[in-house]
C-alpha cells in the first residue's frame, strides 16, 4: 500500500508500476483530513483551551496549569497519558489517554489548541488539531 502526501505523488506510484488499487488518496501534511475535520460535538458553554499531549515536564503542562489558575470563565480540557502525579484544578478537566481515534472529537471540543511545550517544533498534534 502507498500512502502518498502529495496527489503528485500518487501519480508517479502509478507510473512506477504501483497499482492503482494500492494507491490511497493522499493524505496532505501526514494528517488524515477525511477523520481531522470539522464535526458536530457537545461542547462547554465555556471558552475551551485543550492540550492533548503526554502529561510530563518538558510538555510544558505546569506552565499551562499555572495559567490555568488565573482564568476565569475558561473551560481547560486536558488529554495525554499522565506521567506527572499532579492533581488538576476544578476548572480543569482531565479526561485520561485517549485512542487515536477519539481525537478528532477532542480538537473539536475546543476554541483554542495550545502545545506549551518546550522541546517540540511543530508536531501533528497542531496538523491535526
Amino acid at each position: 500500500m502507498v500512502i502518498p502526501c502529495l496527489k503528485g505523488l500518487a501519480e508517479k506510484a502509478g507510473e512506477w508500476g504501483v497499482e492503482r488499487e494500492k494507491i490511497s488518496e493522499p493524505v496532505y501534511n501526514c494528517v488524515d483530513t477525511g477523520m481531522f475535520r470539522p464535526m458536530a460535538v457537545e461542547r462547554s458553554r465555556w471558552f475551551t483551551v485543550a492540550y492533548a499531549g503526554r502529561i510530563s515536564p518538558e510538555k510544558g503542562v505546569l506552565r499551562l496549569l499555572k495559567v490555568a489558575e488565573r482564568l476565569t470563565g475558561v473551560h481547560v480540557l486536558i488529554a495525554g497519558e499522565e506521567q506527572l502525579n499532579i492533581s488538576f484544578l476544578s476548572g480543569v478537566e482531565y479526561v485520561g489517554s485517549l485512542p487515536f481515534s477519539e481525537m478528532p472529537r477532542f480538537y473539536d471540543k475546543a476554541d483554542l489548541v495550545v502545545l506549551p511545550s518546550f522541546t517540540e517544533g511543530f508536531p501533528n498534534v497542531i496538523l491535526e488539531a
